[in-house]
């Protein structure tokens, strides 16, 4: 008897134990769901006893699965598991699983992941079949009245449980996510449609054009000398007097395709809304005219990250040279992307709009630079991060000043513009996560660099322009308009172009 009692408690709880998990972490408790919750689980233990140990295993896939998941993103971050994160994994690669693994994977997660699965282990092969229980035919009816009576009252308020019930808000995330995919697809297939109204230049056609625009990875400015930090992480921009620094702009959010999507389309919201369906920044430049380039080094992997790609690959010249180098086979540095820059920039096309997508200051940050640039190290684990992202900072310093240098050597109209996607937390204090993170975002994860070098040219050609663009040097500025700032930049101009959207306005 004390066996058996055993056994109904041990069921009992390896059951209900995730709904109770899953109250304790909503804001107020729901105690008649999580009732019903439990009454409607533990049917099938006593309806069908020969399935209990292939539904044990049914509970641990869509009970505890979902749940070790939420509570293994509460320990790393501090937040629920979320469309962001649910995003990351379905369209991960093993590299990038395996490198997000290294950087995140600590003791308290692996406890709690052999804790989850020794309970599991006992839940499906230590409790037994409730065959031997005898129920009355008038008990078995009142238990089935009341699994039906909790059943019903489950699906009367499935528009409650689905945003308090954790496994089945992951499951409508997923749905969710699977569904902008073929919402995406739907875009792509109706992208590059979109006429342009005219685009005029300002300046004259037979005048040699060369723009180029970097994108940087991860940079938050603060790590930057430039911007007055304290160690010498851009000594050659910073001996330069011919930059413009602006103080004061932010990325839309921590995460490079939220971010890029905005800042290289006409779209004015995180959705694929439809003004991005006017095209990226690829799209306008083509439609005026302009040669146009995409040299990237970031990853191609994840149906949503080639949004971006989907853009670059629209340009007169792709080059995409990282095809799947991610986690200890580590990135190309982006110093492999240089012949492909002096390749565009000895094209003799007249106008060019040259893209370059660094890798930039990535996490694993030690991957991101030769050891000839390991000039700062820490004294403990954190410290020596973030002296490894310093590193990083310093040598995409050398990377941008090089670019910089092989254009200055071009003559004609041109300018460089550097803009990193987002920011990243990376300081010796405690709560820093070295890291970027759209389910917690902290300032310096927004806090980006937006640094402009103009040519003598430029400067002849638009006298009224570098007044005004210093003027604005400290104003607030998201990057979410950055294509109309681009716009500007160029002299360009035409009925999508908004002009009080770039940082360069008069106003």
């Amino acid at each position: 008897m004390y066996a058996q009692l055993s056994n109904i408690l041990l069921i009992f709880i390896y059951t209900t134990l995730p709904i109770w998990i899953n109250e304790y972490l909503q804001p107020s408790t729901d105690w008649i769901f999580a009732a019903a919750a439990c009454i409607s689980l533990l049917a099938p233990f006593i309806v069908l006893p020969r399935l209990h140990h292939f539904y044990s295993l049914l509970l641990a896939l869509f009970l505890y699965l979902p749940t070790w998941a939420d509570l293994g993103h509460r320990l790393l971050f501090d937040a629920p598991l979320n469309s962001s994160s649910l995003t990351g994994v379905i369209y991960t690669t093993p590299g990038e699983a395996s490198e997000f693994f290294s950087a995140f994977f600590n003791g308290k997660i692996l406890v709690f992941t052999l804790l989850t699965l020794l309970w599991i282990y006992i839940g499906i092969f230590k409790t037994r079949s409730l065959a031997s229980l005898h129920l009355s035919g008038l008990l078995k009816a009142f238990f089935l009245s009341v699994t039906a009576v909790s059943m019903l009252h489950l699906w009367a308020s499935y528009v409650i449980i689905e945003y308090r019930f954790i496994p089945l808000q992951i499951y409508l995330n997923i749905r969710q996510i699977l569904q902008n995919e073929r919402d995406l697809k739907a875009i792509q297939t109706q992208l590059g449609e979109y006429n342009f109204a005219p685009i005029y230049s300002d300046f004259k056609d037979n005048t040699p054009q060369t723009f180029v625009i970097i994108i940087g990875e991860s940079l938050h400015r603060g790590h930057m000398q430039l911007y007055g930090y304290h160690r010498p992480t851009t000594p050659q921009l910073s001996q330069r007097d011919d930059l413009l620094v602006f103080a004061n702009v932010t990325a839309p959010r921590a995460a490079t395709l939220s971010s890029l999507n905005t800042a290289l389309s006409f779209a004015d919201s995180y959705t694929f809304d439809g003004s991005i369906l006017k095209g990226s920044i690829i799209d306008y430049f083509n439609a005026a005219g302009f040669t146009t380039y995409w040299l990237s080094n970031q990853y191609q992997g994840g149906y949503l990250d080639n949004l971006i790609a989907l853009w670059g690959s629209k340009a007169t010249h792709p080059h995409f040279i990282n095809h799947d180098y991610w986690g200890e086979r580590q990135a190309p540095y982006d110093e492999q992307l240089l012949p492909h820059v002096r390749q565009a920039l000895q094209d003799s096309a007249p106008r060019k709009l040259i893209i370059i997508h660094l890798m930039g200051n990535h996490i694993q940050y030690k991957q991101r630079y030769p050891e000839s640039f390991e000039h700062f190290s820490g004294t403990t684990d954190k410290s020596q991060t973030v002296a490894e992202y310093d590193n990083s900072v310093l040598y995409n310093d050398s990377i941008i000043s090089q670019i910089l240098h092989e254009l200055e050597q071009q003559g004609g109209i041109s300018y460089l513009l550097y803009f990193s996607d987002h920011g990243q937390d990376v300081s010796d204090s405690p709560d820093s996560c070295l890291c970027h993170s759209p389910e917690a975002t902290t300032p310096p994860m927004l806090e980006i660099p937006f640094i402009l070098w103009l040519s003598p040219s430029y400067i002849q050609h638009r006298a009224d322009f570098l007044p005004r663009a210093r003027r604005n040097l400290n104003i607030p500025y998201n990057t979410k308009d950055f294509i109309h700032s681009v716009i500007d930049l160029s002299n360009l101009h035409n009925t999508d172009y908004i002009p009080n959207k770039s940082i360069f306005a008069p106003r």
